[in-house]
């Protein structure tokens, strides 16, 4: 997900707002403009992948949208989820392994969105120094 860091910042509309299922308008133009933002945000980036998805009835694309939106919810809530607790631990010398082993699931389990936040943070710059640091608990 590293290299996508320039790929669009997957920010989905509100709930409430024009364009979102739950929004004025809610027409099925609306609906597929979201869940195209949806397949960004999710990393979805195989033409073949996205035409199935596409497939999809509307009901199904508006339940994976609004567990997106609730999933992520949940987790702006939980601080030890949020880029910024991720941040806050690299920086503590030494470096628990537990950590790095929870950035890695979280990295690879997150939207776009959330690997954006990291890395606009700082997150790389600080993950190459933990990687040139020897200092790491194991």
């Amino acid at each position: 997900p590293l290299s996508t860091h320039t790929a669009s910042s997957g920010n989905m509309a509100t709930p409430g707002t024009p364009g979102t299922p739950t929004g004025g308008g809610g027409g099925a133009g609306n609906i597929n403009e979201s869940f195209e933002k949806f397949m960004d945000d999710m990393g979805v980036v195989k033409e073949e992948a996205r035409e199935r998805m596409r497939q999809l009835p509307m009901s199904e694309k508006m339940t994976m949208m609004k567990l997106q939106r609730k999933q992520t919810a949940e987790d702006n809530s939980s601080v030890k989820k949020r880029p910024e607790f991720f941040l806050n631990s690299l920086r503590q010398r030494p470096v628990p392994a537990e950590t790095v082993q929870a950035l890695h699931q979280e990295l690879r389990s997150r939207p776009l969105s959330w690997v954006n936040q990291f890395l606009d943070a700082g997150g790389l710059e600080e993950l190459s120094h933990v990687m040139g640091d020897e200092e790491m608990k194991p």
